[in-house]
């Protein structure tokens, strides 16, 4: 059957005492029997397990007793009530029986409770009966202040003594004179619960009431519960403590119990405050009269206002204790088992565990060292400076040797300066980095770096600081660099970097870089003069290209020889050197000579070709000579006048060099004369007039301040055969 929990309160008690209808002076005898029987009305509310009101018709028992909890009744009846949809209910107490309540019950002057049980059910809590009941002791008061009862009862009908409470009967419509109990004295604060502290005056007790229903709070010793119930002390349970299940079980599932919380205050030291530390008891169901128990019992812990969560201490319903990971148990204990693998040795189930690693293990899947110190699987080696330390101390050795059907050697670095392939030779015929493949499109040594660094660097005092050969149609030497050098090599007395194919690229650098620190392909060489013993950069190939640079920013390939070739490349069928740039600033290729009388670029063909051979402009520095550095023709005879119509001016930039007017400016200061203002200064170059007249004279910043102009512009006169100033076309060429 369903549980049902009876919570009642109090809301009005009163005494019915029935007269005779007779409207006469009754007797002393009479006057007794007019008070009997006596009702009592009682108010109360009925809700379920949980607080829910009931409604419809209750059977409920009542019953009197002698104190608040345990002893035998002293009446009883049982009543159908009916309910309203709040649970609100009211009874008349005594209307079961003629007589009512028993007067007897109150004559001694003792506490009477009133316990109330729903039928089937355990009793609720019991209510204490207040003053007006015990009124009914009056009913066997033989005098009162030393008077009959029948001197305070009224002839006719419809009237009271001042002395008597007066209750209407609705069934009768008669005035009925009814005696209260002696006044209660004593004073009380709101929602203290009272206390009777004599027979007679009432008190503030040590509990306090906060809510009413469902939402109210209890608190002993408190003025502000927090709980239902909150205690301010010690308590003592003399008996079972119980938390309830949280729901039913069933055949398929248990119910686990209501939590228990522990709470603790901790200071932190970080934030310099307190805070609370709660952990959290729950009970979750195990097996019972069976073979296979289950469930765990489980500690929560939660910080301050937190939900508590799962500490992973658990004990089981086999009795197991388990913990969470990286929590210890104090003491020695027993390993189940370690079983080494394929690669390790030992093992065992209790004691001191030894694992070993196994050299004889024939499993692919593992990485071993072999003979020699070889690895017969691919390896990867992280070093936050190198990655790979190789160090050849013999005469020829090679420090880094690589071949494979792709890349022989390939490093990459990401750090600032990093180097992706770096080797070092110091043997006599020594190479710091040597690659080979035999591939197609295979690479001999590649190198990269990402933040600054160079993709390939190598270095040697004796022999080839970075050399790469391929049998196949890739690439002998590759690097790649964002910021810094594609390939980088330094020898003192051989090849800085030394590239060979046979049909692909001897030496392939490439540069993201955009300062002088930066190229595809970097060689220097220290010292020597024989043609092949010497060069920053050497680079051969049969049928394509002997050195290919590419540089977005700054040069495409870089070399430098203190008496040597900078850059040495001979072809038999293709480019000897090919250089592309992609910036304004940048060179395809770059030749420079630092000393006295020395050629930068220098270029011969023996067989009747161009020494040099340019299918774009050419642009030479403001100062130096050789070259044309700005060409303006003019025309007096356009449709909006005089107007410069062809022009190459190479101190300008991008598409101004060649589109009139090339940042050339024009003033027509009358007939036949006009002033050009180049935007350089041209007063120390030499220049060159032509004219479709007669003749043409030109007019330039002086010492003596003859011609008044600025150093930067030209004033021409025009004149026919006659000598007489003519508008006619005419050019202009500074050298």
């Amino acid at each position: 059957m369903k549980r049902i929990t009876l919570y009642a309160s109090v809301l009005l008690i009163e005494i019915f005492a029935f007269s005779s209808a007779q409207a006469q002076t009754p007797t002393t005898a009479s006057a007794k029997a007019s008070v009997v029987p006596g009702l009592v009305r009682f108010s109360g509310t009925a809700r379920d397990f949980n607080g829910n009101p009931l409604d419809g018709v209750l059977g409920i028992t009542f019953a009197l007793y002698e104190s608040d909890r345990g002893g035998t009744s002293l009446w009883r009846e049982t009543q159908n009530v009916t309910a309203d949809k709040a649970g609100h209910y009211s009874v008349s107490l005594g209307a079961t029986s003629a007589e009512g309540l028993p007067r007897e019950l109150f004559t001694s002057g003792e506490a009477r409770w009133l316990g109330m049980q729903i039928d089937g059910q355990a009793e609720g809590q019991r209510v204490l009966f207040l003053s007006v009941p015990y009124a009914l002791k009056a009913a066997d008061a033989e005098t009162i202040g030393g008077l009959p009862p029948s001197a305070f009862v009224l002839a006719t009908r419809g009237a009271t003594v001042s002395s008597s409470s007066a209750v209407a009967d609705s069934s009768t419509g008669a005035n009925t004179s009814v005696f209260a109990a002696a006044a209660t004295t004593g004073s009380g604060t709101t929602n203290f619960v009272p206390l009777w502290t004599s027979n007679s005056a009432l008190g503030n007790s040590a509990l306090f009431q906060l809510g009413t229903g469902t939402a109210a709070r209890l608190g002993i010793n408190t003025t502000m519960p927090a709980t239902a119930l909150d205690v301010m002390g010690a308590g003592t349970i003399r008996g079972t403590l119980a938390l309830p299940a949280t729901a039913t079980a069933t055949a398929n599932a248990g119910a686990s119990s209501q939590t228990l919380n522990l709470s603790a205050s901790s200071y932190s030291s970080s934030t310099k405050t307190a805070s609370n530390r709660e952990f959290q008891w729950k009970a979750e169901p195990l097996g019972n009269n069976t073979a296979t128990p289950s469930g765990t019992l489980n500690l929560l812990f939660g910080s301050g206002t937190a939900n508590p969560s799962e500490t992973g201490f658990r004990i089981a319903s086999n009795g197991l204790i388990t913990f969470a990971n990286g929590q210890a148990f104090p003491g020695a204990g027993t390993i189940t088992g370690v079983t080494a693998g394929a690669d390790l040795t030992g093992g065992g189930t209790s004691g001191s565990i030894t694992l070993n690693l196994n050299t004889t293990a024939t499993d692919a899947r593992y990485a071993r060292l072999g003979a020699a110190n070889t690895y017969s699987q691919e390896q990867q080696i992280v070093g936050t400076t190198v990655g790979l330390n190789s160090y050849a101390s013999a005469a020829g050795g090679i420090g880094v040797q690589g071949f494979g059907s792709g890349a022989g050697v390939e490093g990459m670095s990401s750090a600032t300066k990093g180097i992706g392939v770096l080797g070092y030779g110091n043997g006599a015929n020594g190479v710091g980095v040597s690659g080979s493949s035999n591939a197609q499109n295979g690479v001999g040594v590649s190198g990269t770096s990402t933040a600054g660094g160079t993709g390939v660097s190598g270095a040697t005092f004796g022999g080839t600081a970075v050399k790469g050969q391929d049998s196949g149609a890739g690439i002998g030497v590759e690097g790649v660099s964002t910021s810094g050098y594609g390939v980088y090599g330094f020898s003192s007395t051989s090849h800085g970097v030394d590239g060979y194919t046979s049909h692909g690229t001897g030496v392939n650098g490439v540069s993201g870089g955009d300062t002088l620190n930066t190229a595809g392909v970097y060689g220097r060489a220290g010292n020597g003069t024989t043609f092949g013993g010497i060069a920053g950069v050497w680079g051969e190939a049969d049928q394509h290209v002997g050195v290919f640079g590419s540089s977005t920013a700054y040069a495409g390939v870089l070399g430098e020889s203190q008496n040597g070739y900078g850059v040495q490349a001979i072809s038999n069928g293709a480019d000897g050197v090919n250089g592309t740039s992609h910036t304004i600033n940048g060179s395809g290729v770059a030749g420079i000579n630092d000393a006295a009388g020395g050629i930068g670029v220098y270029g011969h063909s023996s067989n009747g070709g161009f020494g040099v051979y340019t299918d774009s402009n050419a642009a030479q520095s403001r100062g130096m000579g050789g070259w044309a550095k700005a060409m303006v023709f003019v025309d007096p005879f356009t449709s909006n006048g005089t107007a410069i119509t062809r022009c190459y001016n190479s101190q300008a930039s991008g598409a101004t060099v060649w589109t009139p007017p090339c940042g050339i400016g024009i003033i027509h200061d009358g007939q036949g004369e006009d002033t050009l203002d180049f935007g350089f200064q041209v007063s120390d170059r030499y220049i060159s007039t032509a004219s479709f007249s007669g003749s043409i004279g030109v007019c330039v910043q002086d010492a003596d301040n003859f011609c008044p102009f600025s150093a930067r512009q030209v004033h021409t006169f025009t004149n026919n055969y006659l000598g007489s100033k003519t508008d006619a076309a005419f050019w202009v060429i500074i050298f």
